[in-house]
C-alpha cells in the first residue's frame, strides 16, 4: 500500500472559471533596476481537444489588452505551447519577448507536461519550452522593442491560473478542462533539472526535487489539504493561497502517474471504539487498498489470520473504487475467528459485498451495513485492475 502524492485536479469549463491568487512582489519578474529575474512556470494539464481548436492560458498575471497591466502569459493555441512576457514602462501590449512552439506538443485528451522558462536576459532568446521533460521546438521573437523598457512589469494585477484577469474573458482567454501541480520557480531550470520534475511521466514529489529550494509557488490543485474554500488552493512552499471561481472544482483523475510515498510507519489504531466518521481501513488519507505502486489488490482467495484488514466490528464499509474503464469485480471475504476460515462477505440483508463493471469506467460508492466482522479481504477477478485504478474501503459504527 501506498500513498499517491497527486490524485486531484482543478476543472475548468472554458467559459470563465480559474484559480485565483492575490498579487505577490515574487510573482514579477522585473527587479525595478532595468533587469528581468529568471524564472521557471511548471503544470500538468489535460486537454481533452486541444488539436482541435481549444485555446487558453495555464499561468497569467494582467489582462489581455489592458494597457500596461499585463506581465506575462502562458498557453497554449490548438495544443502549441505560447508564452509572451510584456515591457514594464508603460507602453501598452505590443512591446514583448515571445516564443511560440513550431508544432503541436499537447495530444488530446492526454496529461502532457508543459514547462516555460526564462533566462532573465531581456531577450526573447533566453525562453525555451519543454513538453513532457524534452526540449520543445520553437521559434522566438519580439514585437517592437521589449530590452529599452527596462524589462517586465510589477504590477498589482493579481496571477492566475486558467484564465486571463479580463472579466468578459473570450475563449482564447480561458482555460478548458483539466491541470494538476502547478509550480513556480525563482530560476531558470536546466534541461535535466526540467527531466527530473517530468519524472518519467509521473507526478514528482516536490518534497524530494533537488529544485525544492528553488520554488517559489508549488499549488498541488485539489490534492492534500486543498478545498474549494476561499484561500483553499494551497500553496505547499509560500503560502500565497488561491481559491477556485465561478464554479471550477476539484476532480479525481487517477489515469494521471504519480510518485507515492510508502505508508511505512502510518500506526493502523489497535482499537477504533465507535466512530461515526468512516475511517480507513488501510492507514490514513489517501491509503488504498488498490492504487499503490504497481497496483496490489491480490486475485488468490485470502488464507491464514493474517491476510486482510481489521474491521473490528465496525456497523457499516463504505467502499469507493474509480478506473477509467475495465471489465472486472472486486470481492469481500470475510474471517471467522471461531473456524479460522475466510468466506465470502454477505450485507445484514443476504446481499454479497461485491462490486463488478464490464466494459465501463467505474466511479462507485458504496455502504454496506456488516455487522460482526472482524476482519475483511479484497480480491480482484476478471481484468486486472491496472495500477492507475483506485480501490479504498473505510468503516464507521453509525
Amino acid at each position: 500500500m501506498s500513498k499517491r502524492v497527486n490524485l486531484k485536479a482543478i476543472s475548468f469549463d472554458g467559459s470563465n472559471d480559474h484559480v485565483l491568487v492575490p498579487d505577490q512582489d515574487e510573482f514579477s519578474f522585473g527587479d525595478g533596476s532595468g533587469n528581468d529575474k529568471p524564472f521557471t512556470f511548471s503544470a500538468w494539464v489535460f486537454v481533452e481537444d486541444a488539436t482541435g481548436g481549444d485555446e487558453g492560458p495555464f499561468i497569467t498575471k494582467g489582462q489581455v489588452g489592458g494597457g500596461t497591466n499585463i506581465e506575462y502569459l502562458f498557453k497554449h493555441a490548438s495544443g502549441l505551447l505560447r508564452a509572451f512576457i510584456y515591457r514594464g514602462d508603460n507602453t501598452g501590449t505590443n512591446n514583448r519577448i515571445k516564443l511560440q512552439a513550431d508544432a503541436a506538443s499537447i495530444p488530446d485528451a492526454t496529461w502532457t507536461h508543459v514547462v516555460l522558462t526564462y533566462d532573465g536576459s531581456l531577450s526573447e532568446n533566453g525562453l525555451k519550452f519543454y513538453t513532457n521533460g524534452l526540449a520543445t521546438a520553437a521559434t522566438a521573437g519580439k514585437d517592437a522593442d521589449y530590452s529599452g523598457g527596462g524589462g517586465t512589469r510589477n504590477s498589482t494585477e493579481p496571477l492566475v491560473i486558467g484564465k486571463t484577469n479580463n472579466g468578459g474573458a473570450n475563449a482564447a482567454q480561458t482555460y478548458e478542462d483539466r491541470m494538476a501541480d502547478v509550480c513556480i520557480f525563482n530560476k531558470e531550470l536546466s534541461a535535466t533539472e526540467v527531466s527530473e520534475l517530468y519524472n518519467g511521466g509521473r507526478v514528482k514529489n516536490m518534497l524530494k526535487a533537488t529544485t525544492y529550494g528553488d520554488l517559489i509557488s508549488w499549488w498541488k490543485m485539489g490534492d492534500d489539504l486543498d478545498t474549494t474554500a476561499t484561500g483553499g488552493i494551497i500553496d505547499y512552499v509560500s503560502g500565497f493561497n488561491g481559491s477556485v471561481k465561478n464554479g471550477a472544482f476539484i476532480d479525481t483523475v487517477p489515469a494521471l502517474d504519480t510518485d507515492r510515498i510508502g505508508n511505512d510507519g502510518v500506526m493502523t489504531p489497535s482499537s477504533w471504539g465507535r466512530s461515526r466518521q468512516p475511517r480507513n481501513i488501510a492507514g490514513n488519507h489517501q491509503v488504498y487498498v488498490h492504487g499503490g505502486i504497481a497496483g496490489n489488490m491480490p486475485t488468490t482467495v485470502p488464507s491464514g489470520v493474517d491476510a486482510g484488514y481489521a474491521l473490528e466490528n465496525q456497523r457499516y464499509l463504505h467502499l469507493y473504487w474509480k478506473a477509467a474503464s475495465t471489465t472486472a469485480a472486486v470481492t469481500a471475504w470475510t474471517y471467522s475467528h471461531a473456524s479460522g476460515d475466510w468466506s465470502e462477505l454477505y450485507d445484514t440483508n443476504g446481499t454479497q459485498v461485491k462490486l463488478s463493471v464490464s466494459g465501463a469506467p467505474a466511479d462507485t460508492m458504496r455502504i454496506f451495513e456488516v455487522s460482526g466482522v472482524d476482519k475483511v479481504y479484497f480480491r480482484q477477478s476478471g481484468t486486472a485492475l491496472a495500477a492507475t485504478d483506485l480501490f479504498a474501503a473505510a468503516a464507521s459504527s453509525f
